[in-house]
């Protein structure tokens, strides 16, 4: 079956959101941070769904960083940063949008912003993503979505995913620990350069496997 649909996640895969937390937090424990001779980075986070012991260790959960994360979407999304080099991105989803239909699809409660920091980053509708989709409040998850492929830095997400979906994860320090436990049917990527060129190149093998046939 060759590829069709592609659901592209934001935070923490085009949008370095995370970092802003971080940031942030390094702003408000300044003066305990100094003190204990440590800052917070993004090699801090322990994992995805648990940000762990260095944040704990101030009183600080992981939905504590959640509820930061969305705040910084709300009022301050200008503050946050593509992940990889602006022409790199633009030139990357461009390819992706035009060989599939490619959807940004995200857990965000904030679609609005989310649209305001894509244009504000030369990122536009139609050209290089179809449609903007936020999963956020309703009782569809992503992979109920039925995308052929996902562009996240969720690792876990492969655990929700049919066996005819496939999760290329983008690779972040909080999930370097645990993508091994998925074998072959998690595949890796470092930027969305290589997930725009993996893509097209394994399309291209798909379709020459099935005229073959």
């Amino acid at each position: 079956m060759t590829i069709s649909h592609v659901a592209l996640d934001i935070d923490g895969t085009l949008a370095g959101s995370h970092e802003e937390v971080i940031y942030r937090l390094n702003n408000q424990y300044v003066d305990e941070l100094m003190f204990k001779g440590t800052r917070f980075s993004i090699f801090s986070i322990d994992d995805y769904k648990d940000w762990g012991e260095k944040f704990n260790e101030f009183g600080i959960s992981t939905e504590d960083c959640i509820d930061i994360l969305h705040d910084v979407w709300k009022n301050s999304y200008e503050d946050i940063k593509l992940l990889d080099d602006k022409k790199i991105v633009k030139k990357s989803l461009e390819e992706l949008n035009f060989n599939f239909k490619t959807d940004i699809v995200t857990e965000n409660p904030y679609p609005g912003r989310v649209s305001q920091w894509l244009e504000k980053n030369g990122l536009y509708e139609c050209i290089h993503y179809d449609n903007l989709i936020s999963v956020d409040g309703s009782e569809t998850e992503k992979a109920e979505l039925g995308y052929d492929f996902y562009i996240d830095d969720n690792p876990y997400l492969i655990d929700e995913l049919d066996t005819h979906q496939s999760l290329l994860l983008y690779h972040r320090p909080y999930n370097f620990g645990v993508e091994d436990r998925f074998g072959p049917l998690v595949l890796t990527i470092d930027n969305i350069y290589y997930a725009a060129k993996n893509l097209y190149l394994w399309n291209n093998n798909l379709e020459t496997i099935e005229s073959n046939k």
